[in-house]
């Protein structure tokens, strides 16, 4: 499955409030907003939004997080995630296209 994947973003250090070691590795993938209805009103949703999905930071990973120009269609290779299997993590990702790829200003000569 295609995604707009708009970026990631790697967080590393000490909480403040309680010293502990913490690493936040996150892709930020496109997803349609999110509509709803009740009795109270509606929501009617135009485009995307983003949801974040955890990583795995293998070496590999960053390397091509570093080397990819984004936003990109992509697709995402996952895993179940072994700290909560109701979730998946990101292995993985696959470019399709970056959208500097169709930009018609790189036709210029």
């Amino acid at each position: 499955m295609r995604f707009v994947i708009f970026g990631a973003s790697s967080s590393k250090g000490k909480a403040k409030n309680t010293g502990k070691d913490y690493e936040i590795n996150t892709m930020l993938v496109g997803r349609s907003v999110r509509e709803w209805q009740n009795d109270n009103g509606k929501c009617i949703g135009y485009g995307q939004q983003t949801t974040e999905i955890q990583f795995n930071p293998s070496e590999a990973l960053i390397k091509k997080l570093e080397a990819t120009a984004f936003p990109i269609i992509g697709e995402l290779i996952t895993e179940l995630n072994p700290e909560n299997p109701q979730e998946n993590i990101v292995t993985d990702f696959k470019v399709c296209w970056s959208i500097w790829d169709a930009n018609p200003e790189n036709n210029k000569k």
